[in-house]
């Protein structure tokens, strides 16, 4: 049973072998853990696309503290939705003055990450013990972030 902090998507079944599979493999996971007063964790897992991005999405969007670490490490598919989901998590962050930081080491990640230029406002850390150390220690972002 997942506890109230974690939710899954699970994949529609294709066909009748394929179900069983699938439905014991979640394409997305996301936890959200209050790791201190100031600073909470929200860790993904899986596949971030159109179908699963929802999750995410509210994750995010929930009262957060004024420190979050979105832990990306575990993320194997990283689409366009997620990329927006993320872009507008930065966006809220510096509009609420908060800090914010990304985990992950992972091309799958990273890539879009710098493509988009989010990494140039947001620090992007390979483990999440940075993230935790460094984060709560950082100003806050501007308020507006051009472009994004």
């Amino acid at each position: 049973m997942p506890s109230p902090l974690s939710h899954s998507v699970y994949p529609p079944a294709a066909t009748k072998r394929d179900s069983i599979r699938h439905h014991a493999e979640p394409i997305l996971t996301v936890r959200h853990v209050p790791w201190r007063h100031d600073l909470s964790i929200i860790t993904a897992a899986g596949e971030i696309d159109t179908d699963s991005v929802r999750l995410l999405q509210r994750a995010l969007w929930q009262d957060l503290p004024a420190g979050l670490v979105l832990d990306l490490s575990r993320v194997t598919f990283f689409g366009s939705a997620g990329l927006r989901a993320v872009e507008g998590a930065v966006s809220r962050a510096c509009a609420e003055r908060r800090r914010i930081g990304i985990v992950s080491a992972t091309r799958a990640v990273l890539r879009p990450l710098r493509i988009f230029g989010i990494d140039t406002h947001v620090g992007v850390y390979p483990i999440l013990a940075d993230a935790l150390r460094e984060v709560p220690l950082s100003p806050p972002p501007p308020v507006a972030i051009p472009g994004v």
